[in-house]
């Protein structure tokens, strides 16, 4: 880098502060509405800083590809920079966002203000606005589930089912981070009496993760209720060895052993 871009300011005898020209970001908490309304958010705001010939810094406007124009808001001392700006590797930067990024932020947002709608029960607006948030991206995982979800429980299990399908075959939904989804369905399902289906979005969770004891333990209770007692042991046996110190599994497959052992299948 240029020495035009990259300045040592000396702050004492024991500490060197090493500045880089460019963008950085202010946490500021913004408070909305009057009192007894107001609400609270958190904004990251940008500024393009740059060393002065005083050794102070100018905050100048931030262009959104993380450039300025020159325009100053203010100067601050090296210490006060230091107490307040963070550089933008430590935040999920807005700046020089690609397409791609920005249609999928608007998805989030949709998807998020439908899951609000579905946790009020408000199944109409929740189906609609996933809909929405999968007309921009219709392979969405999040949308997708929350979609079918929504027709869980609204009591269209046929409709649940064909997006759930439809989510099966989303590359995305097969990432490690996304074994959640299938355990998810898999909760919902077996609530709804449907074991089959709630073991098989559990098999696939298990696929993608073989070492989660607590899919072990979700599919050893679909078992119990489906009233496979031995399916159900195997599988409480099985969350026990990949944690050996699972309190609640030990003491599920106890009650599932004296169970088999008194006949007792219901």
């Amino acid at each position: 880098m240029s020495e035009s871009l990259e300045n040592k300011v000396d702050l004492d005898d024991e500490f060197e502060f090493k500045f880089v020209e460019g963008p950085y970001f202010e946490r500021k908490e913004l408070k909305v509405g009057t009192s007894g309304t107001s609400s609270a958010s958190v904004d990251d705001l940008h500024y393009y800083c740059k060393l002065k010939g005083n050794g102070d810094i100018s905050l100048m406007m931030c262009d959104n590809d993380g450039t300025t124009r020159g325009f100053e808001i203010d100067t601050v001392t090296v210490d006060e920079f230091i107490k307040r700006f963070k550089d933008c590797s430590q935040h999920k930067c807005t700046l020089n966002q690609s397409e791609e990024d920005i249609l999928q932020e608007k998805v989030d947002k949709i998807s998020a203000a439908a899951q609000g709608y579905l946790e009020k029960k408000d199944f109409l607006c929740a189906e609609f606005e996933f809909g929405q948030a999968l007309k921009l991206n219709e392979k969405d995982v999040k949308s997708n589930y929350g979609l079918g979800k929504t027709y869980l429980e609204k009591g269209e299990p046929e409709k649940a089912s064909a997006v759930f399908e439809k989510l099966s075959h989303i590359d995305a939904l097969f990432e490690k981070e996304n074994k959640h989804i299938f355990n998810e369905m898999g909760i919902d399902l077996r609530k709804m009496k449907l074991y089959d289906e709630a073991i098989h979005n559990y098999q696939k969770a298990i696929q993608i993760d073989d070492t989660d004891h607590a899919l072990f333990y979700n599919i050893a209770r679909a078992y119990k209720e489906k009233n496979d007692l031995n399916k159900c042991k195997e599988y409480l046996q099985k969350a026990i060895a990949q944690k050996p110190d699972f309190e609640a599994g030990k003491k599920a497959l106890a009650g599932i052993e004296r169970l088999i052992l008194s006949g007792n299948n219901s």
